[in-house]
C-alpha cells in the first residue's frame, strides 16, 4: 500500500484536497469515483516513517484478534439496525472495547467522523486492523443506506474465516507440538547431558560404536559453535524477512509454497476459496465487477493469486468475459469455470462463487483430516528413530564395558 495525495471536486462543485492509502493511482481514482467525487490530480506522496510508532505497532501494541472484529461487527449491526447514530455508536464502542488497540482505533475513527469523513474512509486509515474488504463493503452500505446489511455480510465472512483458521490450527497443532518437543529435548541433551556422558566414557578408554561417536560429535558441535549457530539462525531469519518484504520475494514465495508436497494443494484451495468468497460478498453488495475483483485480490492474502486476479481485471477491461479471464488465470478447475460461465449467463455470479468457495472449503477440510492421519504415523516413526538412535548411543558402550568387565573377571 502506498500513500497518494489528490485534488478533486464533488458533484456539488466543492473542492477537495486530501490523502488516501491505496495500491495504485488507479485504485485511488476508483475509490473516489465510488464516492461520487471527480479526481483532478492524483500524485504519490513519500510518507515519512515514524519508527517509534512502527516499532510500537509491531512489538508493543496489542493485536486485534478475529474474535474482536466479529464482536465489533455484531455490535455495529445491532446499533445500525436500531437506528443509533454512527458517531454515538462509535463513541460507545470505543469506551467499552476490551482490546486497547481496537479502542484507540475506534476513537480515531470517531474523530474522523466528527471532521466530516465518511465511515468507510475512516476505516481505511487503519489498514492493520480493518482490511480493504471491510471499508469497501461499508462503503456500499453507506451509499445504499443499508449499513446494517453490510455489517451482517462482514459477520458471516469473518465467521467463516475464523472457522477455516480454526480447522487449520487444529490440524497442525499436534505435529508442531511434537516437532517442537523433540527439537527442545535434543538441544537440552546435546548441551547438558552428552558432555558429561562423554567425559565418563573417555575415562574408561573403550572403543565407541558409531551411534555414540555421532552423538558426541553432534554435542561437541552444539557446545563449541552454538553462538555462531544462533547468529546464523538470526541472520537467516532477518534475510528471509527482508526478502519477503520485497514484492519480488513475496511473489516468489507465495507461488512456491503452493507447490509444496502435501501442504501446497491445501494452501492453494484455501486461498482460492478465500478469494471466491470475498468476490461473492463484494459483488453481491453492489460493487462493480472490476472493483470487486480488486478488493477480492487483496483479501486472498497471497501475492501470486492477487497478481493473477489483477490480470483478470485487466483482461475484463479489454472486453473479455469473466469466464475467459478466469480460465487464463489458471486458478479454477474446469468444473468451476463452467459454474462461472453459468453465473455470467444467468446473473448469479455471486451465488456461483459462493458455491465454489464452499466446495473448496470442504475439500480443504477433508485434506486437513487426511493430512493429520498421514502425519501421525510419520511423526511416530521419526520420534521412534530419534529415541532408538539415542538409546543405542547410550547403551552400546555400556554393554561393551559390562562385557569387558565380565571377561576380565
Amino acid at each position: 500500500m502506498a500513500l497518494f495525495g489528490y485534488t478533486a471536486r464533488t458533484g456539488e462543485g466543492l473542492y477537495l484536497e486530501d490523502r488516501l492509502e491505496a495500491s495504485s493511482a488507479e485504485a485511488v481514482a476508483t475509490q473516489l469515483a465510488l464516492q461520487g467525487v471527480s479526481p483532478i490530480t492524483i500524485f504519490p506522496v513519500k510518507a515519512q516513517i515514524d519508527w517509534i510508532a512502527e516499532l510500537r505497532a509491531r512489538f508493543v501494541e496489542e493485536r486485534v484478534p478475529l474474535e474482536e472484529l466479529i464482536g465489533f461487527c455484531r455490535q455495529m449491526y445491532a446499533l445500525a439496525r436500531a437506528g443509533i447514530p454512527i458517531l454515538r455508536a462509535m463513541s460507545g464502542l470505543a469506551e467499552n472495547a476490551r482490546n486497547r488497540t481496537l479502542g484507540r482505533a475506534l476513537e480515531d475513527i470517531g474523530e474522523s467522523l466528527k471532521n466530516g469523513r465518511e465511515l468507510s474512509v475512516s476505516f481505511q486509515q487503519h489498514p492493520r486492523i480493518f482490511p480493504l474488504l471491510f471499508s469497501s463493503v461499508i462503503q456500499v452500505g453507506e451509499s445504499t443506506g443499508r449499513l446494517d446489511a453490510s455489517f451482517e455480510q462482514l459477520i458471516k465472512y469473518l465467521e467463516l474465516e475464523r472457522e477455516t483458521r480454526r480447522r487449520i490450527s487444529t490440524a497442525t497443532r499436534y505435529p508442531m507440538l511434537v516437532v517442537s518437543a523433540v527439537v527442545a529435548a535434543l538441544i537440552v541433551i546435546n548441551i547438558f547431558v552428552v558432555p558429561v556422558f562423554s567425559q565418563t566414557l573417555s575415562s574408561f578408554g573403550v572403543a565407541l560404536p558409531w551411534p555414540t561417536r555421532l552423538m558426541i560429535a553432534t554435542s561437541d558441535g552444539f557446545v563449541r559453535f552454538w553462538p555462531w549457530m544462533l547468529a546464523a539462525l538470526v541472520g537467516t531469519v532477518a534475510l528471509w524477512r527482508h526478502w519477503l518484504s520485497t514484492a519480488e520475494g513475496l511473489l516468489a514465495w507465495d507461488q512456491w509454497k503452493m507447490r509444496i508436497p502435501v501442504f501446497g494443494p491445501i494452501i492453494r484451495r484455501a486461498t482460492v476459496a478465500r478469494y471466491a468468497r470475498a468476490f461473492a460478498m463484494t459483488f453481491s453488495a453492489g460493487l462493480p465487477i472490476l472493483r470487486a475483483l480488486d478488493v477480492a485480490s487483496r483479501s486472498a492474502d497471497n501475492a501470486w493469486i492477487s497478481a493473477r486476479v489483477k490480470a483478470m481485471g485487466q483482461q475484463i477491461e479489454r472486453g473479455d468475459t469473466l469466464t475467459r479471464a478466469s480460465a487464463s488465470a489458471g486458478l479454477f478447475e474446469p468444473l468451476f469455470l463452467q459454474m462461472i460461465a453459468v453465473g455470467e449467463e444467468t446473473g448469479a455470479l455471486a451465488d456461483m462463487h459462493v458455491d465454489i468457495a464452499v466446495t473448496y472449503e470442504s475439500e480443504v477440510d477433508y485434506d486437513l483430516r487426511r493430512m493429520s492421519e498421514l502425519l501421525e504415523p510419520i511423526l511416530i516413526v521419526g520420534v521412534g528413530g530419534v529415541v532408538l538412535l539415542l538409546a543405542l548411543a547410550v547403551y552400546l558402550p555400556l554393554w561393551s564395558l559390562s562385557s569387558g568387565i565380565r571377561n576380565g573377571g
